[in-house]
């Protein structure tokens, strides 16, 4: 199905109007992203041409784009330590992370980044840190080694087509660890590291929610043939709703480590199978694209449900978390102050369902777009993850 776009145009062109500087790092450009972070200005671009860079702390909105996606690389180094603390372990511990924490209400975009481990006198250093506002990382890898690939703490962050792997035989590597966070992911893989006595989990939840489509994750398995640990980890406060995914334990472990966590699992494979305890199965809307948001190009996005079913679109300039108790059990995670219904599809016998909107070329250049799904079960709506990001 496609979709005229009068509406589209009409609610994006103010979020589009903005002043907007694009800061170029690599040849004839600045030397670092961090140097381009220095200068930079919220709502400011940073393109990045291939090569490799050293860690940084984001600490404004800002996108940050690879030109060439997969040939910009984050390492740590230690030449960007501040002054004495290389004889300091602690110190060097402390400022090996990439950091990303803008205020409340802004947005670091990370588009086609490779975060890299880097492992240095069995101190693990480089990892990927978001500790407020929020956070994207669309087509990103982030590996870490004996420490957690990606850790969200009190902060919103949305994953798409993402590759996140815990490394190393040390301590246990998780690829994605939450606390106090919200979380949502389409087609990204997660994997734990394995290990001789501490496996890393693929996902680990506490106190934290997420919502995921066409994930793969997988725990991380014992180099001893000892249980490994759980492709989805979480505790009783907090809550994951997963659809169109395969989780696979380490070795002979139960995929989810439910620990009293709510939410819903739906269209999924789970291995082992055999008496593991899980989420309860439901509806969850599934949501997928593999077509970027192209300057003048189509965008499609595939959504999965029940057979025959009504499924409103609705799309925003921005990301959020709102909780509607009694509405939905999943928090909205579009902006509902640039809110507005997209358009309505009716899903097929199997329960799929596809739109494509032909973005206008030209006009909104690094401007977010996002769109949610949203079905109908016997009590409540059922929301699917955002799927969108940084127009380019």
């Amino acid at each position: 199905m496609k979709t005229p776009l009068r509406i589209l145009v009409a609610l994006l062109t103010p979020a589009a109007a903005f002043a907007q500087t694009t800061h170029l790092v690599g040849p004839g450009g600045l030397a670092q992203i961090r140097d381009a972070l220095a200068v930079a200005a919220p709502g400011d671009v940073i393109e990045v041409q291939p090569g490799t860079y050293a860690h940084f702390t984001a600490s404004i909105g800002v996108t940050i784009r690879a030109v060439t996606p997969g040939t910009v690389l984050v390492e740590y180094d230690m030449a960007f330590l501040p002054p004495g603390c290389g004889s300091s372990p602690a110190c060097v511990a402390a400022e090996g992370p990439t950091r990303i924490a803008p205020p409340a209400g802004q947005v670091v975009n990370c588009i086609g980044l490779d975060f890299r481990p880097t492992n240095l006198s069995f101190l693990f250093l480089h990892r990927v840190l978001v500790t407020s506002g929020i956070a994207t990382f669309d087509r990103c890898t982030l590996q870490a080694q004996n420490a957690n690939a990606l850790s969200v703490d009190g902060a919103r962050v949305h994953l798409q087509q993402c590759t996140l792997a815990g490394v190393g035989t040390g301590g246990a590597a998780i690829a994605l660890a939450a606390d106090n966070a919200a979380v949502t992911a389409v087609r990204c893989s997660f994997t734990g590291s394995t290990s001789a006595s501490l496996p890393g989990a693929a996902v680990r939840l506490r106190s934290s929610e997420l919502q995921g489509s066409q994930l793969q994750l997988t725990g991380g398995a014992n180099l001893f043939g000892a249980p490994g640990a759980a492709a989805l980890d979480l505790d009783a406060s907090s809550a994951a709703w997963i659809s169109d995914a395969t989780l696979t334990g380490g070795g002979t472990t139960c995929p989810v480590s439910v620990g009293g966590g709510t939410g819903r699992i739906d269209r999924s494979v789970l291995a082992p199978a055999g008496a593991c305890s899980s989420l309860p199965t439901g509806l969850v809307v599934g949501a997928d694209s593999t077509t970027p948001l192209q300057n003048g190009g189509p965008f499609t996005v595939d959504y999965r449900t029940d057979p025959n079913q009504l499924v409103l679109i609705f799309a925003s300039t921005g990301l959020s978390y709102v909780p509607l108790p009694g509405i939905t059990d999943q928090a909205l995670t579009l902006d509902p102050g640039n809110l507005w219904l997209a358009t309505a599809l009716l899903s097929d016998a199997t329960g799929f369902a596809t739109v494509t909107w032909n973005m206008p070329a030209g006009q909104f250049l690094d401007t977010s777009l996002f769109v949610v799904g949203v079905g109908l079960t016997p009590t409540l709506l059922a929301l699917s993850p955002p799927v969108g990001g940084v127009i380019r």
